[in-house]
């Protein structure tokens, strides 16, 4: 080993302790790392990941600023203006070129326009209030579930009335993975990854009944990508609800992957069920005009009926904002808000859609009963129970009791 220091560009030779960065792949002397002895010989021995300083302040911006400044970065009366100059995906005039038989894209400039929310905004009932037959669904990119489960909890226990269903991208879980991300009254389902990063989960409501969908499954010759897929019963009037949840690793071609999503979206079609897909595909949908790629792809999702409902960056670091966390849904017949939380669980912001007017079923729900006490309703009771009563005598009591017996 002669690779040059990240840190102060000297060799790091073999009868020196070095560490590789798990980013960039540069090494760097441990002398010329903030780590402690001890903290190098626990890394060595482990699956854990090390990031060196440039990286740190390249992918997490904010590192180092102390939580009241993280605050006032992260109130949007104060960054509004820095947030909402970000391109959007609404904004977009070509959008308006696409044309498909099967498709009117007008409907697109119909989604209401993704807006950031804060921690406080997300219990203000005056702008996210959820009734018992609203859905609200939320994806987050964990980077370790098993590592930044307490901030997924952080940003739960903000919401008035808690999430339906929590997508969880990048979980790091595998078979021989410990596991420390139970959650009260939630169920727990995913998919691991054949890989040290990826992995998908949904945490479900325990009053929601569902089903896995195994056959909507990402087949294996998509490359490096995960997904997950569950069947909501609703009414028996309505069709049951797909929700599905997606991790597509990056750097790898999108073609393979678009077909395999396409095939999938043709099934779902067909049956004509609603459904919502949301995950970490690490497509920039705000390059889709100078990408031929992702132009390709963005008119696929619309070509399958579908509309995506985040239209604003979901990771945003000094150098790059990107659109890269996706909600799709092919149901615009209910009103739908959308939004992007500032809080940096990862590298990521996450997200959510509130879905007006589902016919979900819950188990466990209970309707209040009122007592009607006015004269008239106490007459018509006495009425009725005259009418019912049958006289008792002890002759007739021990006779029923033998026949009982």
């Amino acid at each position: 080993m002669n690779y040059p220091c990240s840190s102060c560009l000297k060799p790091c030779k073999t009868n020196q302790k070095s560490i590789c960065c798990d980013i960039c792949h540069v090494w760097c002397h441990l002398k010329c790392t903030c780590l402690t002895n001890i903290e190098f010989q626990k890394l060595s021995i482990s699956d854990n990941t090390y990031y060196c300083m440039t990286c740190i302040n390249s992918t997490f911006p904010l590192q180092a600023c102390e939580d009241d400044e993280l605050h006032e970065f992260f109130n949007l009366s104060t960054c509004a203006t820095l947030l909402y100059n970000l391109p959007s995906l609404s904004d977009s005039s070509s959008l308006s070129s696409y044309k498909d038989q099967n498709y009117d894209v007008s409907l697109f400039q119909t989604v209401q326009d993704s807006r950031y929310y804060n921690l406080t905004e997300l219990s203000d009932k005056s702008s996210l209030h959820k009734s018992n037959n609203d859905l609200l669904i939320t994806h987050f990119n964990t980077n370790s579930l098993n590592k930044n489960f307490s901030h997924v909890e952080d940003v739960i226990n903000h919401f008035d009335k808690p999430p339906d269903i929590i997508a969880i991208t990048e979980t790091r879980l595998n078979a021989n993975s410990p596991f420390f991300g139970n959650m009260e009254n939630y169920n727990f389902i995913n998919t691991n990854s054949t890989t040290k990063a990826g992995g998908v989960a949904l945490y479900i409501r325990k009053s929601i009944t569902y089903n896995e969908r195994p056959d909507l499954t990402l087949s294996p010759n998509s490359p490096q990508a995960e997904s997950l897929w569950i069947e909501i019963e609703t009414t028996n009037n309505s069709k049951n609800i797909i929700i599905g949840v997606i991790y597509r690793h990056p750097n790898n071609l999108i073609a393979p992957f678009h077909k395999d999503l396409q095939t999938i979206l043709s099934s779902i079609h067909k049956t004509g069920q609603l459904t919502y897909i949301c995950g970490d595909i690490n497509i920039n949908l705000l390059h889709h005009e100078d990408n031929t790629h992702i132009n390709n792809y963005l008119n696929m999702i619309f070509a399958s009926q579908f509309t995506p409902i985040i239209t604003r960056p979901t990771r945003i670091t000094n150098s790059s904002h990107t659109l890269i966390d996706h909600i799709y849904t092919n149901d615009l017949s209910n009103p739908i808000i959308s939004g992007i939380i500032l809080y940096q669980v990862s590298d990521h912001l996450p997200v959510f859609a509130l879905i007006k007017k589902t016919k979900i079923i819950r188990t466990g729900s209970t309707r209040k009963l009122i007592r009607n006490e006015n004269n008239l309703t106490i007459k018509f009771f006495h009425q009725k129970y005259n009418q019912k009563l049958i006289p008792m005598t002890l002759k007739t009591v021990t006779h029923n009791i033998a026949v009982i017996n």
